[in-house]
């Protein structure tokens, strides 16, 4: 698929995303935002990667017990994976989206349990920059029509299972206007977690961890209002 026709199909995503659920984007709270690229304002797609700077973390409960995943590296699926700018019920966004692999994943607790291939890929996500005071989010959801963020499968295990990874989950964004980076950070840690609602297998979860954030054509970027 040509990036032009990628491009086009990321935009039927967001709309359809913004008209059909409430849940897919979050107004900001202080007013609109977009993408900078090279300085200038965004125009069309930009294509982009990432990969974790360390382990990540996903920790939750079954049946009341401890579940605890930890997955190194993690990463984001290139080319689908594409920041722009658009317009979300009358307000100006920057939005991005795609699909973040978890690999290499190893069941903390329960003891004995195993991950199907040892990974699990997300659903297709939609993100938009939410500004809120001096912090800055990137707000993820499930990209219509998907309605969960991704199933894990539990094998080898008394709890053995297939777990729906759902509700919706943002990460803190480096940097609030202005500054471009080649590379920017996105983490999941205490503070993000405590303005998400994620959740596996219906019980509460939280993700923690850092990713390294680039453009593929090597340009710098930023988030503005």
């Amino acid at each position: 698929m040509s990036l032009r026709k990628l491009g086009a199909a990321v935009f039927a995503v967001l709309a359809i995303g913004a008209v059909t659920a409430d849940n897919a984007f979050a107004a900001p709270t202080t007013g609109k935002s977009h993408w900078n690229v090279n300085v200038a304002k965004l125009s069309g797609t930009s294509a982009f990667a990432c990969s974790s700077t360390g382990t990540f973390s996903l920790k939750s409960s079954i049946a009341g017990s401890p579940l605890w995943l930890t997955a190194n590296p993690v990463s984001c699926l290139t080319p689908n994976s594409l920041i722009a700018n658009t317009t979300v019920s009358g307000v100006e966004m920057a939005v991005d989206s795609g699909e973040i692999l978890f690999d290499d994943v190893i069941v903390m607790e329960p003891a004995g349990c195993v991950t199907y291939n040892d990974n699990f890929l997300t659903e297709k996500l939609a993100s938009n920059i939410e500004m809120d005071g001096s912090t800055v989010y990137d707000r993820f959801v499930a990209a219509a029509p998907a309605t969960q963020l991704s199933v894990i499968a539990l094998r080898e295990c008394a709890a053995e299972g297939n777990y729906k990874l759902t509700g919706f989950l943002r990460a803190l964004w480096p940097y609030r206007t202005g500054e471009e980076k080649y590379v920017n950070q996105l983490t999941f840690n205490s503070t993000s977690n405590a303005v998400s609602e994620l959740k596996m297998g219906g019980n509460a979860a939280t993700l923690e961890g850092t990713l390294n954030v680039t453009l593929t054509s090597g340009a710098t970027f930023s988030a503005s209002e």
